[in-house]
């Protein structure tokens, strides 16, 4: 059965300021488009798996011609890429929440990035993918086929790691039932508490195997572009596990029983010093770039646990690793100082530093003090002068900008809404006064001790200046998490890695103030964002959930339900000899861990000759 592809359904997200132009790329992929303006559902598109034998050689040989990679060094085989994580593994289950951002490398899932897209046409340092950028991974071709049912069919072929009890048989649709009802919840299973209430996966209400390769998600709303964000964004949940580990361990918390199909296999663990991932043999995925090269390039991947920075650096600076992210300009400047040919590049951090009140409470539940608090705080200084210009000035709504057509711009905001945001200390006090504060008031803030300690000074100095006088109450990575989650004495907090910045996708961003869910540490509970959220949620056209997300930006703008800051670039470093990286999924070694390490990872690739130079 030919199966329709969803295109045009997200095509209309135009994306970014990152996107400079329209994207001309050729790929190895046919596609017949027929194009009705009014439905959601009109692109077909089936992609063609290459099963060519992968080079002997060490070098490929054959390049697609006419292609804009065409231009780029022939890629190479062997060799071993080395990076940093800065924090030790104590679990390697998804579904208990993993610390193992490497996981990436081991497990695979159902869709990932188009690898042929031009870095100058769209980077893929966003959250957001929009669908026209998406490319099948273990999905071979997906449609709705209904409004709230969409059906994925599988590659055939694609076998799990030759490690018991999987003992490399083919991967199937139960294994991707199976996978998603132990997450939420689904077919007798209990659901793993870390995941099965997240965000939009509140609405997938069942799934199913129609046969060896075809599975059926069932959601209990009709709007695809918020179905397409939960099966196509990519994340810890969307990472399918072996199902006989599952079933034979219980978990798999201890890391020899972390089996999946991806293009590495977990070999080694020393806690707290490194972890290394060799090549899978019997991976099935070819290089879309070049079909002809068998993926993946490395022998192996390796991770130094380094926690401290500077260390970090150091290692970069002697050749022991080859990448590291996560950076500040300041770092960027101080390396090329010191070894000129390291390269550089530039992306807008992932997520930045937020406060968020409880608006529930007072002070804070008066929507004039939540203005005059973000009034006290001085956006392009911080820009300018903390970050040395390496920032985002410009204030954010719910969404990024970049999500044209969805979000709601600056350029569009009223001067009302621009002067909530301005710097102007006179008049948040005038705000406070009329509140009932004219002498300010006394407060605390908990926060993760491993943000931006010297940030948060600065914007409780900026308080100060209003007579709001903030009492700083660290608390180590684990126990801040704890905290927030149970939101017991919370009154304020300072989020290293808050909502402004992420550029999620239109459900997801009006997911994050809907009451009741767990990223909604301010406790927003709003009837007015409810409402719009079950209006979004009940779009069946692509133009009337655009016009919700709008006026959900619109409202988010309004009532300032956090203080936010600014979006700073980060940058990451690497070795001359190391190519394909772009700084792909935002940090793959600073904090976080690695991300994404089997799309990318795999087909990064060492000039060996150089390095070894």
């Amino acid at each position: 059965m030919n199966k329709k592809v969803i295109g045009l359904l997200l095509s209309c997200l135009v994306v970014t300021a990152l996107i400079l132009a329209s994207c001309s790329k050729t790929t190895t992929t046919t596609t017949t488009t027929t194009t009705n303006p009014t439905s959601t559902t009109t692109t077909t598109k089936t992609t063609t798996t290459t099963t060519t034998a992968p080079p002997t050689s060490t070098t490929s040989t054959t390049a697609v011609t006419g292609n804009w990679w065409d231009s780029n060094p022939q890629p190479q085989y062997g060799g071993q890429m080395v990076t940093r994580i800065n924090n030790n593994f104590a679990n390697w289950d998804p579904g208990l929440g993993a610390d193992s951002s490497i996981s990436f490398g081991y497990f695979e899932q159902l869709f990932g990035d188009d690898w042929t897209v031009n870095p100058a046409d769209y980077t893929f340092q966003l959250n957001f993918r929009p669908n026209n950028y998406v490319e099948g991974y273990l999905a071979q071709s997906w449609e709705f086929t209904g409004p709230s049912t969409f059906v994925v069919e599988l590659r055939h072929g694609i076998l799990w790691q030759n490690i018991a009890p999987a003992n490399g048989r083919e991967l199937v649709a139960s294994d991707i039932v199976a996978h998603y009802s132990r997450f939420f919840g689904l077919n007798g299973y209990p659901g793993m508490p870390f995941w099965k209430s997240i965000g939009l996966f509140t609405n997938l209400t069942g799934i199913s195997a129609n046969g060896k390769y075809e599975v059926v998600f069932q959601y209990n709303n009709a709007n695809q572009e918020s179905i397409l964000e939960t099966i196509q964004t990519q994340g810890h949940y969307s990472i399918i596990e072996n199902p006989e580990a599952v079933k034979l361990w219980g978990d798999l918390s201890d890391w020899h029983h972390a089996i999946g199909s991806g293009p590495f296999i977990l070999t080694d663990f020393v806690s707290g010093v490194s972890t290394t991932m060799n090549r899978n043999p019997n991976y099935w995925m070819y290089d879309e770039r070049y079909p002809q090269n068998k993926l993946p390039y490395v022998d192996s991947i390796k991770y130094l646990v380094i926690t401290d920075n500077a260390t970090a650096l150091s290692a970069l600076r002697t050749g022991k690793i080859d990448v590291m992210d996560a950076l500040l300009y300041s770092d960027v400047s101080a390396m090329k100082k010191t070894n000129p040919k390291i390269l550089s590049v530039a992306y807008p951090a992932f997520a930045a530093l937020t406060i968020d009140e409880r608006n529930d409470k007072a002070p804070f539940s008066d929507i004039r003090v939540r203005k005059a608090m973000q009034m006290t705080i001085n956006l392009a200084s911080i820009a300018k002068d903390y970050y040395g210009g390496y920032a985002e000035s410009t204030p954010a709504g719910n969404m990024s900008d970049s999500i044209t057509g969805w979000g709601y711009p600056y350029s569009q905001w009223t001067d009302d809404e621009k002067a909530g945001f301005a710097f102007n200390v006179a008049g948040a006090k005038a705000l406070l006064t009329a509140a009932g504060f004219p002498n300010g008031f006394n407060t605390t803030m908990t926060y993760d001790a491993a943000a931006d300690v010297d940030l948060l000074q600065l914007l409780v100095s900026y308080l100060a200046a209003a007579n709001i006088n903030v009492t700083m109450i660290p608390m180590d990575s684990a126990s801040y998490t704890s905290y927030i989650g149970s939101h017991n004495n919370l009154t304020l907090t300072a989020r290293k890695q808050g909502t402004l910045g992420k550029s999620n996708g239109p459900s997801g961003a009006a997911n994050t103030w809907k009451s009741g869910t767990r990223n909604n540490v301010a406790w927003v509970n709003d009837p007015e964002w409810d409402a719009l959220w079950t209006q979004m949620q009940a779009a069946t056209t692509i133009d009337s959930a655009k016009a919700i997300a709008m006026a959900a930006c619109k409202m988010y703008v309004d009532k300032q339900y956090i203080i936010t800051t600014v979006i700073p670039s980060q940058f990451g470093l690497y070795q001359p000899w190391l190519h394909g990286y772009n700084a792909q999924q935002g940090a793959i070694s600073g904090p976080g861990g690695p991300s994404f390490i089997d799309w990318y990872g795999a087909r990064y690739w060492i000039d060996s000759t150089l390095k070894n130079k």
